[in-house]
């Protein structure tokens, strides 16, 4: 029996034929990407072996003879995202480290059946490196009133690192800087009538308040990614983006947390994410731990806006992991909020909703930024916490370390 099966190359269609006898051995399959009945899928970009830096366009081609369930691609052995139609563009931000990269594609039609590739991205030879990142530390300064205290200078801030090391502060701002944010809203079922109403009225309410260079994302989830906009200015309109949503389904606050770190952390000026949800996820396939490790090598600062009338640790059960899991998955949330140097605002009621993100925006607005070139430098890997003091009895918020 012969099956002929046609897929695209960078060069062109090349046709592989794949014979399968009967009542024999299968013949020993040719080099390429791996394929399971029906289905065959090639990663077109990146190409193989050329170095890459920043944003890269992963890139798919499909072919099945049945309709495709989705396709994931997966960085570096994670998930880097999920693309539900055609075409099969993915925007993955890999850093501006000179390393190799793994790629690899996992397709799969309605029927079960599935196929993988992978390319090897290598990084440029170098003899010399001589490192010169800037780590910026987005700083809020309080009193005991919870005012934002203005007129710092650089020298009222000392920084120092979990060795005890104290670290020079190279660049110095305050004021009003550009952001570029991300606001994440949980349409699921929980969110039906008037909280999805103040959601929307909140979002676009925020837009119209940010000014000058600032931009913003919007991206509505459930149980999946139902509607997003592109980074927008100042005042636009993004009536297209939430016309006709509804809230339904189940949650999955990992997975669109995962995706927006993704998608805000090649912007300019100070990167944000606003979360708004109860925070109950029953339906993410990627863990917290995988989004604490992407926050961790992110400079983008998380807000929660917490719907629920009262604090403390959520018990319950869902399809995927057992109650004593769904804990300490939440408890991984709290912490990623709190080491990207962000917070929970509680959000008791549908109508506290505007009044939560004028909070947040009024907070960007009043932030000092920080940036260091990090000391005794080891590049293992390791989680190495940052403190930050300020001459005088006043309360500070920044992110709590950085990946060595």
């Amino acid at each position: 029996m012969r099956k002929l099966l046609a897929r695209r190359a960078r060069g062109g269609w090349v046709l592989a034929v794949v014979l399968s006898l009967v009542l024999g051995a299968l013949a020993a399959p040719a080099a390429g990407p791996a394929q399971d009945g029906s289905i065959d899928v090639t990663l077109t970009s990146p190409a193989p072996r050329e170095p890459v830096f920043g944003i890269v366009e992963l890139r798919a081609e499909v072919s099945s003879d049945e309709p495709v369930r989705g396709v994931e691609f997966f960085v570096d052995g994670r998930q880097a995202g999920r693309v539900e139609s055609a075409p099969w563009i993915l925007e993955f931000d890999v850093g501006q480290d000179n390393v190799d990269h793994e790629f690899r594609v996992v397709a799969e039609d309605v029927r079960g059946s599935r196929a993988e590739h992978a390319v090897t991205t290598l990084r440029i030879p170098i003899d010399d490196v001589v490192d010169v990142s800037l780590l910026q530390l987005y700083v809020s300064v309080t009193d005991r009133r919870g005012a934002a205290v203005p007129h710092l200078t650089a020298s009222d801030f000392a920084v120092s690192s979990g060795r005890g090391s104290p670290e020079r502060i190279a660049t110095f701002a305050g004021g009003d800087l550009p952001v570029s944010a991300v606001l994440l809203l949980d349409t699921s079922e929980s969110m039906a009538g008037d909280p999805l109403a103040a959601a929307l009225a909140g979002s676009e309410r925020w837009i119209r308040q940010t000014v000058g260079e600032d931009e913003t994302m919007l991206a509505l989830f459930s149980d999946r990614l139902l509607s997003t906009t592109a980074f927008v200015a100042p005042g636009a309109p993004i009536g297209g983006a939430i016309e006709g949503v509804r809230a339904t389904g189940g949650s999955a606050i990992y997975d669109a947390l995962y995706y927006a770190l993704n998608r805000v952390e090649p912007r300019l000026g100070r990167r944000v994410i606003v979360l708004l949800s109860d925070g109950i996820d029953v339906s993410s396939t990627i863990s917290m731990e995988d989004v604490l490790w992407r926050s961790r090598r992110s400079q983008a600062v998380i807000y929660w806006l917490r719907l629920s009338a009262a604090e403390g640790k959520l018990v319950y059960a869902s399809l995927w992991r057992r109650p004593e899991e769904n804990s300490r998955q939440f408890e991984l949330l709290e912490q990623t909020v709190r080491d990207s140097g962000g917070r929970q605002i509680m959000v008791s009621s549908p109508d506290r909703i505007e009044e939560a993100f004028r909070q947040v925006l009024d907070e960007l607005r009043s932030q000092y930024v920080l940036g260091i070139q990090p000391s005794d430098r080891r590049y293992d890997g390791s989680w190495r916490s940052l403190r930050v003091r300020v001459r005088g009895s006043y309360d500070v918020l920044t992110r709590a370390g950085f990946i060595d």
